[in-house]
């Protein structure tokens, strides 16, 4: 996430990324996790603060559950003494399959093959609010396999 401190123009930002299995109906742009949604299907990295260009080192496991067709990547401010800001997110719809490599489809949704090679996933986050101003799209990647 190249530089994402001049694209929110604070100087500072302290972000995080929720995955989410999401049903390809559900429509929540930027609505904050719940507890309960969080215990039922999402993950959160850790918050890097001061970041300048974050990079988040670690491993999610998510629990795809049944009829989920879509993972939600959302990026957020941590404000530890107020809400968080919702920064952007990115939807791909994704599709498992037993046979075959897993792969990035032209038209953005994924194959994921169930233990086949990591698939690394580039995409551009929209749809952010900073303090009020729109937030520039940003690109984010990320590594994602399925396991049983």
């Amino acid at each position: 996430m190249p530089d994402l401190d001049s694209r929110l123009g604070s100087g500072t930002s302290d972000p995080y990324v929720v995955f989410t299995a999401i049903d390809p109906q559900a429509s929540d742009p930027g609505q904050r996790l719940s507890q309960v949604q969080t215990e039922r299907g999402s993950q959160r990295t850790s918050t890097v603060m001061n970041a300048y260009n974050p990079t988040w080192k670690s491993s999610i496991s998510l629990k795809l559950e049944e009829g989920a067709a879509a993972l939600k990547v959302a990026l957020w401010d941590d404000d530890f003494e107020k809400s968080d800001d919702f920064i952007g997110k990115l939807t791909f719809p994704f599709e498992i399959a037993t046979e075959g490599a897993s792969a990035m489809r032209d038209d953005g949704s994924l194959l994921l093959v169930t233990g086949g090679e990591p698939l690394e996933v580039t995409g551009t986050l929209k749809e952010g609010v900073y303090h009020g101003e729109a937030v520039p799209e940003c690109e984010i990647c990320f590594t994602i396999a399925h396991t049983e």
